[in-house]
């Protein structure tokens, strides 16, 4: 079994990002706009169509699995529109304010496209305070052409079950065989 950790609250997010939610778009609790179990590339949050501006979220509780492997973070992401001004995405796990892993998307797509970033035993290792966990998106925005947004329609991070692979079980007289 595996630990799941959605989206469930907002942190930190510059002006101009809104959600769209069911056709129309609205500012506030960004976050429910991310945070469906099942990707849903018809809503999500998207930026203004100015280079840096970034969102975080907070992340659910998840406990600490006691193992390295098996950390994964999943995300949708893109753009507004095709053609226009080019759009960079980069994603972080952070805890507080500091980064445990990133990914860099450069030009990215006007279809919804999900990532799969697997964690290294190191990162992993790294995350201390599971509860803290946050994810950010900064957009950069370049080129000639019309002002494009980027849009993040979905995020997740998936961790085994906590309290990592409990110890064998001993079958009885194992350590004081009978002996007659």
């Amino acid at each position: 079994m595996a630990q799941f950790a959605r989206p469930d609250g907002d942190v930190t997010v510059s002006a101009g990002w809104v959600k769209q939610v069911g056709g129309s778009a609205s500012l506030g609790d960004l976050y429910t706009a991310v945070d469906e179990v099942t990707p849903d590339a018809s809503d999500f949050v998207g930026s203004d169509t100015t280079s840096g501006s970034f969102y975080e979220c907070s992340l659910g509780d998840v406990i600490d699995p006691g193992v390295s492997t098996g950390h994964v973070v999943r995300y949708s992401n893109s753009k507004s529109s095709s053609a226009g001004k080019t759009i960079d995405n980069l994603i972080e796990l952070r805890q507080g304010a500091t980064v445990i892993a990133s990914w860099n998307h450069l030009n990215i797509s006007n279809v919804a496209t999900q990532h799969n970033q697997t964690l290294t035993a190191a990162q992993a290792d790294a995350i201390t305070d599971y509860p803290d966990l946050r994810l950010r998106t900064t957009v950069t925005i370049s080129g000639g052409g019309a002002g494009r947004s980027l849009y993040l329609h979905w995020a997740e991070f998936e961790v085994p079950d906590g309290g990592g692979t409990p110890p064998p079980l001993t079958p009885p007289g194992a350590f004081f065989p009978f002996f007659p």
